[in-house]
């Protein structure tokens, strides 16, 4: 839910409202999306089996005054996540308390600064196991995070620390984010996690109305974001813009100054964060098994302009990337955005039509879904193909490199798929690269490509893109050992399915 405000120097956002006025007008922010709170079904048509939400409150009294209680009986959660409560445990007020439907409440206040921070979890059903803090003496004072365990999840509520006027209070807040993520990842590796709550950052400039003038401001400093990026990096999801990948103005933040809210200038600082799972791997790959009119065996990945490939399925069945549960959306031109299932001679196909990467935004654990779930789904035969770059001599537009090899770039920066907890039912914890492409299908490749392709094996690079390499970073990789260059998103899915 929006917070009704806060003041200037507590977030650094107010530079960007200009004068304010004596009073400012009230106004609802703009409808952006279709996702009224009385949706009963998912996209896809799945019933929702846990309903939660989350909502900085900016102080329980003040959220009370305001028709805070009435509007949660109406939204009747079975999980109510709460943030800057503001408020001692002890203090809790009686109405709070008796929200009905909410019987297990569990509160952590700062111990020893009264009306600051503050969190709550309320819950419909009681939880396995409830905790305090993320183990870390230097920010468990304060307040900030209550988890629930429960039998399939557990569910975090938290409110992660401003970084202050001037960026006075930077360097702790970014202890917290490492200190924070590495909780994180403990519990995921224990069970998926759903994180709610203002973490105080908004991660891209989408995320706010004037990004330029923010650059420095808390909440969009370059080491806050990188932290965001870092935990979506570890397999978590920005569920919000899984959803809505392009939706402008979606803000939860507007300061109080200048009438910024009524001219909906705000940031976007809440968010509803989940584990990229096995399980949501799995569902994708139910959710095809029960569409198609076979299972596919081989799957092709087409990069630019290769799409037309799947022209070549017989009996095919084609499905938009949005329809399938946890796909990532193709938002580069070019690239069709459909998987189409069909026979290319005898074999049971899937075709790709178009790939993504992480110049698109997406973690490497959001890369990886599609190749993991047709993995699940019976592919035991990947093939990887896009119009690269050439850095060889006499490697020229049209020829075909049957790629005996690569260089991940991402990878070796720590950007791989395989960084964070393993699971198991994906592969190894350390998949053999020695032969990650297989030799039987190279010489396979090399003897049937026509002549005019002049068809030679070689070394791909994989870079983070978008922007094309420079001169003198084209020349670095040739000295490297690469014959062609690209951007990232075959050797960001090929170590998935090389263990399989």
């Amino acid at each position: 839910m929006p917070k009704r405000g806060k003041k200037k120097e507590e977030n650094g956002s107010g530079d960007e409202t200009g004068p304010a006025p004596a009073k400012a007008a009230k106004a609802a922010p703009p409808l952006l999306y279709e996702d009224p709170p009385t949706r009963e079904a998912t996209p896809t048509g799945r019933r929702w089996t846990l309903k939660v939400t989350s909502w900085n409150v900016d102080g329980l009294r003040a959220w009370l005054k305001k028709g805070g209680a009435q509007w949660v009986q109406e939204e009747a959660p079975d999980v109510l996540c709460l943030q800057e409560t503001k408020c001692p445990v002890s203090a809790v007020p009686a109405e709070v308390r008796a929200l009905p439907g909410l019987p297990h409440q569990f509160w952590a206040s700062a111990k020893d600064r009264p009306g600051y921070s503050g969190v709550g979890l309320l819950a419909r059903t009681e939880p396995l196991n409830v905790t305090y803090g993320i183990g870390d003496p230097e920010h468990d004072a304060d307040g900030r995070v209550v988890t629930a365990e429960f039998p399939s999840l557990f569910v975090v509520s938290a409110y992660v620390p401003n970084a202050g006027r001037g960026l006075a209070r930077l360097e702790p807040r970014l202890r917290f984010d490492s200190a924070f993520l590495a909780f994180l990842k403990r519990l995921d590796a224990q069970k998926p996690v759903l994180l709610c709550g203002d973490l105080n950052v908004a991660h891209a400039e989408i995320d706010l109305c004037h990004p330029r003038a923010n650059k420095s401001n808390p909440g969009f400093t370059p080491q806050e974001r990188e932290g965001f990026t870092r935990l979506l990096d570890s397999g978590f999801v920005d569920t919000f813009r899984h959803l809505y990948p392009e939706a402008r103005g979606a803000f939860t933040f507007w300061t109080y100054l200048g009438g910024a809210r009524a001219r909906n200038v705000g940031w976007r600082l809440d968010y509803a964060v989940v584990s990229q799972s096995y399980e949501a791997c799995s569902e994708a790959a139910a959710w095809l098994l029960a569409r198609l009119r076979e299972p596919p065996r081989v799957a092709l990945v087409c990069g630019s302009g290769l799409g037309a490939l799947a022209q070549e399925l017989r009996d095919p069945q084609s499905f938009d990337y949005a329809e399938i549960p946890h796909f990532p959306r193709s938002t580069v031109q070019g690239h069709a955005g459909r998987l189409v299932v069909g026979r290319l001679g005898s074999a049971p196909c899937a075709v790709l039509q178009g790939r993504f990467h992480l110049y698109e935004g997406y973690s490497p654990a959001q890369v990886v879904v599609p190749i993991r779930a047709l993995a699940l789904a019976g592919v035991h035969t990947l093939v990887l193909t896009n119009a690269a770059g050439s850095l060889r001599p006499g490697l020229g537009p049209g020829h075909l490199l049957v790629i005996r090899d690569h260089i991940d770039m991402a990878g070796l920066a720590g950007r791989s798929p395989l960084v964070g907890p393993n699971d198991d039912r994906f592969g190894p914890r350390f998949p053999s690269m020695t032969e990650a492409y297989d030799p039987g299908l190279r010489r396979l490749a090399l003897s049937l490509a026509p002549k005019e392709l002049r068809a030679s094996p070689g070394v791909y690079v994989g870079v983070g893109g978008p922007s094309y390499e420079t001169p003198a970073e084209c020349r670095l990789l040739r000295a490297l050992g690469a014959d062609a260059v690209g951007e990232g998103g075959e050797t960001q899915n090929d170590p998935e399915i090389a263990p399989k």
